[in-house]
């Protein structure tokens, strides 16, 4: 398929008359991913991920970070407003070549018929393999499948086929661990520390939750129907919940002992929606904001985390809540 190329300006990015362009397609695919116009990009991150995207070397980037912090998401919100299609697969162990490159399935008429992997897609049509959970796949599987990363051509035996890399085609990878070392929290369950040889491919762009002015404008934004006023306090108060859960679970605060959960951004905005779902349940003697940590959150945890985490929600929030008719009013939110 004939593409057009255009520069697409900062201002789909949300940077507003800076003079710079990233390069981008004209023409709609399927593939590309759906944008969300919520999304708040960070200076940092967008750099790097402009200048990986034009670099001429064309090799792999590898995004860590603590989970929910927004590493896929920035790769689709990236690639969504560039029109750029993207392939993802999860990985997992064990884990087979023919999960990359594809295999025969039956078909019509009980014939046997090739189906592409993402990886083969990616190659043929010049997309963007996007492998998610990378550390989650033994290091023997990429050490064995590093044209994949390098950009190579894919030999496929079942078909006797040497498949061409696209001049589009590009990998990215996303994960918890930072691939030469492996899980440093102890909780990432069933990861491995991949072999120096593959790592020393990559990019690496190592991502953390947002900075408090846009995961605050983020979240807001789930609260706009509230009116501008009461949505930047309750965002305001579920950031500061975040922050004081962060250290906990990072054992760096002073007033509770280290737990085993935390609040990313991807929980945040869950616990926003659920606040507006019970909402009006404060006329009616229900704490919304209880009712959602535990929903989104605590019910997953064990006693201590969960106890920590609703005192201080209960620190913050208080139990002063109540409900009104088209709106809301939080006397106990901080």
């Amino acid at each position: 398929m004939q593409r057009t190329r255009v520069d697409v300006p900062l201002d789909r990015f949300g940077f507003v008359g800076v003079p710079i362009t990233v390069p981008g397609l004209a023409e709609v695919h399927e593939l590309v991913p759906e944008i969300d116009d919520g999304y708040v990009f960070e200076k940092t991150p967008l750099a790097i991920l402009r200048a990986w995207w034009m670099s001429a070397t064309r090799e792999p980037l590898y995004i860590h970070g603590p989970w929910g912090c927004g590493k896929t998401s920035s790769v689709e919100q990236f690639f969504a407003r560039l029109n750029v299609p993207v392939v993802p697969i999860m990985g997992r162990d064990p884990m087979e070549k023919a999960d990359l490159v594809g295999m025969y399935v039956l078909g019509a008429e009980r014939r046997m018929e090739w189906v592409d992997g993402p990886a083969a897609l990616a190659w043929r049509h010049g997309y963007v393999l996007l492998i998610n959970e990378f550390s989650k796949c033994n290091p023997g599987f990429w050490v064995a499948n590093n044209e994949v990363l390098e950009g190579k051509p894919i030999f496929i035996e079942q078909r006797q086929e040497l498949l061409r890399p696209h001049p589009d085609s590009r990998v990215v990878v996303t994960d918890n661990t930072r691939g030469l070392v492996g899980d440093e929290t102890g909780l990432a369950q069933g990861r491995f520390r991949q072999d120096a040889s593959v790592m020393d491919r990559f990019w690496s762009m190592q991502m953390e939750y947002m900075a408090a002015d846009p995961e605050v404008r983020l979240v807001q934004r789930r609260f706009a129907e509230l009116g501008e006023d009461m949505a930047e306090r309750f965002a305001k108060t579920l950031r500061r919940i975040a922050e004081d859960v962060r250290a906990c679970f990072m054992g760096v605060s002073k007033e509770n002992d280290a737990i085993e959960a935390t609040i990313s951004t991807r929980t945040m905005l869950r616990i926003a929606d659920l606040v507006l779902l019970f909402l009006e349940g404060g006329k009616h003697g229900i704490d919304p904001f209880r009712l959602a940590f535990e929903i989104g959150l605590t019910n997953k945890c064990d006693e201590t985390t969960r106890h920590t985490i609703h005192k201080v929600v209960q620190l913050h929030v208080g139990n002063n809540f109540v409900g009104r008719a088209g709106g809301a009013s939080a006397s106990g939110v901080s």
